[in-house]
């Protein structure tokens, strides 16, 4: 996961203000039957450039053609009575492009996952939160976790997020809720770490470390890319 910055100068966040301002619903920008495709395109579109046309959770690629989109703030999540999830189901601001969840086999990942979680908890490793982004960091084996490591055992304990601080709620939304750590998204960000173990291992030049992290900088569409930030940075 890597921070995702908004825009308000967007085709698709002006539409979405336009279509408030005709009351219109999710019902016209939904992904599976939406009243409007023009307007659904236009919306996931305008997210997809933001991201770099890579998925806000686990940045794997994706198009207009393989991703949807996703409420931070879940649509059906109501607190203390109030129905927020309702109150932005066409804020743009609380708007993801994300993949199909499907690169685990059946063990289902990013939002397909945290489907499962909407109605008890918010979601609290926002892309949005650069606080938080900068604390997301990544094991040799491909792990992704937050602050500091723990064992997916422990993480998996972490569940009554009422009683729970931030980080472990962040920890257990990792860990469970979006489930980034399926076999799949471990195994391709390890390979990715081993590559760059390899090419960088006799490298004693801090600026030649420097010309290869800079290109990761440059190039924020390749997949994977904040992983091999990540694991630069820390050479530097």
């Amino acid at each position: 996961m890597k921070f995702i910055q908004k825009t308000k100068t967007s085709n698709g966040y002006q539409k979405l203000l336009q279509l408030k301002r005709d009351d219109g619903t999710y019902e016209d920008v939904k992904n599976d039957k939406s009243k409007n495709n023009y307007i659904r395109d236009e919306v996931l579109t305008s997210l997809l450039e933001e991201q770099n046309y890579l998925c806000a959770y686990c940045m794997k690629k994706i198009s207009l053609s393989d991703s949807s989109i996703e409420h931070i703030i879940g649509q059906k999540y109501i607190e203390n009575g109030i129905e927020i999830g309702k109150k932005n189901e066409i804020n743009y601001n609380n708007f993801l492009a994300v993949c199909d969840g499907k690169s685990c086999k059946d063990d289902l990942h990013c939002d397909k996952s945290r489907a499962n979680y909407q109605k008890e908890r918010p979601l609290f490793v926002s892309p949005l939160e650069n606080r938080i982004m900068q604390n997301i960091k990544y094991s040799e084996k491909g792990m992704i976790y937050y602050n500091s490591f723990l064992e997916s055992k422990e993480v998996e304990e972490l569940k009554d997020h009422i009683k729970l601080d931030e980080v472990s709620n962040i920890r257990f939304d990792l860990q469970k809720v979006l489930n980034l750590n399926c076999d799949n998204l471990k195994e391709r960000r390890k390979l990715l770490i081993s590559a760059l173990k390899r090419l960088t291992k006799n490298w004693s030049s801090k600026e030649k470390m420097q010309k290869e992290y800079d290109k990761y900088i440059a190039n924020p569409s390749l997949e994977f890319s904040q992983v091999a930030i990540y694991h630069l940075s820390k050479k530097l």
